[in-house]
């Protein structure tokens, strides 16, 4: 039987020293979901659809970068303190808040987002079908 991810997930950040930081990011709620979804909007200009239809990796890329300082802002409070402004960070420093969120977060939350998109509940598999 299928179970409910983990309500949390540790992200390891590199710190200015080189070593791995961690801080602990809790699953959203309501609020918090809506602010993310508003500073993506805001942080694109608005203009989600159109950056997301480029097809482009800059594009891709864009969003990615836009998804992660928001989520980051929302969620990990603490992160922020140490961090700083996240939208005045250069790009390299940009790149690696997406692979945080890429690689360490999104697989996390993707697993949620199919029990929100499944009404709160979990999906059945096939075989536990009746």
């Amino acid at each position: 039987m299928l179970e409910f991810p983990k309500k949390t997930i540790d992200l390891n950040f590199e710190g200015n020293d080189g070593n791995q930081v961690k801080y602990t990011c809790k699953f959203p709620n309501n609020g918090q979901l809506l602010d993310i979804q508003s500073d993506v909007s805001r942080l694109l200009g608005g203009r989600v659809k159109s950056v997301l239809e480029s097809n482009t990796h800059d594009g891709f890329y864009a969003y990615s970068l836009a998804c992660a300082i928001a989520t980051f802002k929302n969620l990990l409070p603490e992160f922020m303190k140490d961090a700083g402004d996240l939208e005045s960070l250069d790009a390299i420093e940009g790149a690696k808040l997406v692979d945080v969120y890429v690689k360490q977060y999104e697989p996390w939350y993707r697993e949620w987002r199919v029990i929100i998109q499944n009404g709160g509940k979990l999906p059945v598999k096939k075989d536990e079908k009746a």
